[in-house]
């Protein structure tokens, strides 16, 4: 278990704790994990989750939406406040609501913000863009004592807890997922490790991933998910580094696509990643004799227009998940059962 109090660090069969302060904070460039893994950094930063709560907060407010510090303990909490510390807040979430919130994860507004809160941001070029991240930082300090008052001791507890619950599973299955993914899409893991920070919400995904260049890449996951389906999902936001355009496994399926004269059906990459990460999580589970696991494409056939692909993945891909078949093959025959 994670210590709550400062201590020397505790190793064990490659994973490495260490920073676990109360005092643990972090500053572009100056990032320290709260764990590491063979692949994974796992972070629990009070200003990445304070930009969360904001964006989480502004889109709420939009939407006319209970939000933070509008009910419960956390806003017996906020009501006792100094006005000031209130207004810093309430400045920030204004802020937020109209020009942060409103945007994608992709989008600049929440980009190179994201990249400087994670220490990835090169010296920037952008006259504007700078101007831009500093307003932010203005606001996040505005907002930032009401945060550590009423909201970041209990979210920095949820966020370890999170990590807790990953690492055994990281311990005992993190090589072999790892060492099959690379298989299945037929490129290497990068040299550095892939940083995850764990938040509260992450929009409604409850995980993202942006891969900045010269940088391994970088995880946004809602402390929420637990067990297993955690698992997939650092596996499954890290497989996005193995699905940019010309990447093998995406190439065979423009390649297939190509061949069979048809138009690349709509977000038919992504699933084949699903498919892919997720099939192979639960095989890796299953041969280490733990219960059967479903994998959350199997939830999101249910509610999306991706149900369509269901079939003739079922019938096609578990050939490739077992390396009875090459996924170039396969993708021929996946697209023309899609076509049918």
């Amino acid at each position: 278990m994670i210590s709550r109090r400062d201590r020397p660090a505790y190793r064990a069969s490659g994973l490495m704790l260490g920073c676990l302060a109360l005092a643990c904070t972090s500053f572009a460039g100056m990032r320290t994990p709260v764990a590491t893994s063979e692949i994974f950094a796992f972070h629990n930063d009070r200003q990445t989750n304070l930009n969360d709560a904001l964006i989480a907060t502004g889109v709420e407010r939009r939407f006319g939406r209970d939000e933070l510090f509008r009910a419960g303990p956390e806003a017996l909490c906020f009501d006792a406040l100094a006005p000031s510390l209130q207004k810093g807040w309430e400045l920030a979430v204004e802020f937020y609501t109209e020009v942060v919130s409103p945007s994608e994860f992709g989008d600049r507004q929440q980009y190179f913000l994201r990249l400087q809160l994670a220490g990835m941001q090169k010296s920037l070029d952008d006259e504007p863009l700078r101007r831009y991240l500093d307003v932010v930082a203005g606001m996040q300090g505005a907002a930032m004592p009401a945060y550590d008052a009423c909201r970041w001791p209990l979210q920095r507890e949820r966020n370890l807890t999170f990590i807790e619950d990953i690492l055994p599973q990281l311990e005992k299955h993190e090589s072999e997922i790892a060492g099959r993914l690379q298989k299945l899409y037929r490129k290497p893991w990068p040299g550095s490790r892939i940083d995850v920070d764990v938040v509260e919400t992450v929009s409604w995904a409850g995980a993202n991933s942006v891969f900045p260049p010269d940088f391994a890449g970088h995880v946004l996951i809602a402390a929420e998910s637990r067990g297993h389906a955690s698992l997939e999902t650092v596996f499954h936001e890290a497989s996005h580094g193995f699905m940019f355009i010309g990447d093998p496994l995406r190439a065979d399926l423009a390649v297939a696509a190509e061949k069979l004269g048809v138009p690349r059906p709509k977000g038919l990459w992504h699933v084949a990643l699903f498919h892919t990460t997720g099939d192979t999580v639960r095989q890796v589970l299953l041969d280490a004799g733990e219960a059967d696991y479903t994998p959350m494409i199997y939830e999101i056939y249910k509610r999306s227009d991706w149900a369509r692909y269901r079939t003739a993945f079922a019938d096609v891909w578990p050939q490739v998940i077992s390396g009875e078949r090459a996924s170039g093959d396969a993708a021929v025959e996946l697209l023309a059962a899609i076509g049918d």
